[in-house]
């Protein structure tokens, strides 16, 4: 195959991995390093990250930095097969996860993945954790295996993050309706939880809910709670019954509620 077919392939590539391509797989279809510095000096091609190039001729994919990162681990693998491997090669966790979710002020970088055969890295834009990811704690609704948000915490902690950058993507989910599944999240945080100081994973889980969350669920709660008897027909009802309460009333009561439950000391439950 000459090199404008080469080049064709390479763009068809490309195409199926949201316009991405290593250089590994560009010298496996034929086109050398130095035709790969020619394309990327004459704006064919874009480096996004070490190893990896974005065709300029198509549109800009989403989260494209973390999907270069992702393609990076495995270069000359395309991403149809890593994404058909059951468990994942890699999954995306920790703040970067995080940052997917758009949960607390974060960065995403250095890119953080776990991955299932033990790699290291010399790369200051990387981050990887040697540990397996079980399927039920990946989604895939980002086009890669990304971690759920209760592994990508216990990531976070695992890693060592700024304690009040994982307060904050606590508060932040639950803020924005994210409901926590604290029986994984115990699991889960299970084989942490002693160099913690706690006395297990369950006690873990649920001092950082309480510590950062508990308010923003309640409150939620009880606007969920005022919405839905306000758009019921619970409130005429009572009202034709000479019930003690009333919208406003009921208005007034939940909102003393939520300010009460917020100044609670949930710690000595």
């Amino acid at each position: 195959m000459g090199k404008r077919g080469n080049i064709s392939v390479l763009y068809d590539l490309a195409a199926s991995q949201w316009g991405l391509v290593t250089s590994a797989q560009a010298v496996a279809l034929g086109i050398s390093r130095t035709q790969l510095a020619r394309m990327a000096n004459d704006g064919r091609l874009e480096s996004i990250c070490y190893g990896v190039y974005r065709t300029t001729s198509g549109a800009e994919t989403a989260h494209m930095a973390i999907k270069a990162a992702w393609l990076s681990l495995y270069p000359q693998e395309t991403a149809y097969e890593r994404l058909g491997k059951r468990p994942p090669d890699s999954v995306a966790t920790g703040r970067t996860a995080a940052s997917l979710y758009a949960f607390g002020n974060l960065h995403a970088t250095p890119y953080c993945f776990a991955v299932s055969v033990s790699k290291r890295t010399a790369r200051p834009d990387l981050e990887l954790v040697n540990a397996d990811v079980d399927e039920q704690d990946v989604t895939h609704s980002f086009d890669i295996p990304v971690a759920t948000l209760e592994r990508a915490i216990t990531d976070m902690i695992r890693t060592h993050d700024d304690p009040s950058l994982i307060d904050d993507v606590i508060a932040d989910a639950a803020k924005k309706g994210h409901i926590f599944d604290m029986d994984r999240m115990s699991d889960l945080l299970s084989p942490l939880s002693k160099t913690h100081g706690f006395a297990s994973g369950t006690e873990f889980a649920h001092d950082l809910i309480k510590r950062n969350a508990v308010h923003a669920i309640t409150k939620r709660a009880a606007k969920e709670l005022y919405q839905a008897l306000s758009s019921s027909e619970l409130l005429p009802i009572l009202q034709e019954s000479r019930a003690t309460i009333d919208a406003e009333g009921l208005k007034s009561a939940l909102a003393s509620l939520t300010r009460a439950l917020g100044q609670t000391d949930w710690g000595n439950e």
